[in-house]
């Protein structure tokens, strides 16, 4: 299946909209995305829950896919890299990492679920930021910032946002989506065992939601 990205500018810069919930950033080659959750699988093992042990390799299958076509010299994880405690799929995915490690620069923001301890983070390829990342005119958070700076911009995940559908017949359909509002864009949750929050969208919003393989925008 070909997938197909969608163009969008914001505050003069050029970002590409993918259905593989993530977005290039044109003019820093960037590949920017949130809550991948890797180890939530196993933290659910550990508590009695027969979770499949590749579900996380489908996150990362498609990782390596999307940096394979659009060639990215960094990528950019807003939040809950890793689920909880860590457990062999931290091993899994520095594995993982080892092609791509000299030739992107990968940066994290730490969210509410990274909270593994500073020595295996030191040890990783990661650049580490506690809170946010700065990149004018963009502020990069997890959470959505309490307050944006006039002038800047934020770009935020956390909230896994999906929108819900309504068709004939009272038919439903709910999928993840980009949310585009005024002060901040809202990303979908990478990771494909995560779920998905309904979340209430304003006037003016720009909202695309994601099926497989294409990005359409419905406001």
């Amino acid at each position: 299946m070909v997938s197909k990205s969608l163009h969008y500018t914001l505050l003069g810069q050029n970002f590409c909209l993918l259905p593989e919930k993530a977005l290039f950033w044109q003019e820093e080659n960037m590949l920017i995305l949130a809550d991948i959750h890797l180890g939530k699988a196993g933290h659910f093992r550990k508590a009695g829950f027969a979770v499949p042990r590749h579900v996380h390799l489908q996150d990362l299958t498609t990782l390596e896919s999307v940096i394979n076509s659009w060639y990215p010299t960094k990528i950019l994880i807003i939040g809950d890299l890793f689920h909880s405690q860590w457990n062999q799929e931290w091993l899994l995915f520095s594995e993982w990492l080892q092609p791509f490690s000299t030739s992107i620069q990968w940066l994290l923001v730490r969210g509410n679920h990274d909270i593994l301890p500073a020595s295996i983070y030191q040890q990783s390829v990661f650049q580490i930021f506690p809170d946010c990342w700065l990149q004018p005119p963009f502020l990069f958070t997890h959470e959505p910032a309490r307050s944006v700076a006039q002038g800047w911009y934020n770009i935020c995940g956390h909230l896994h946002p999906s929108v819900r559908l309504n068709g004939r017949g009272r038919q439903q359909l709910i999928l993840p989506c980009f949310c585009f509002g005024s002060q901040r864009a809202i990303l979908p949750a990478f990771g494909k065992f995560t779920g998905t929050a309904t979340i209430q969208t304003q006037a003016g919003d720009a909202v695309f939601v994601i099926t497989p393989g294409a990005v359409t925008r419905i406001c």
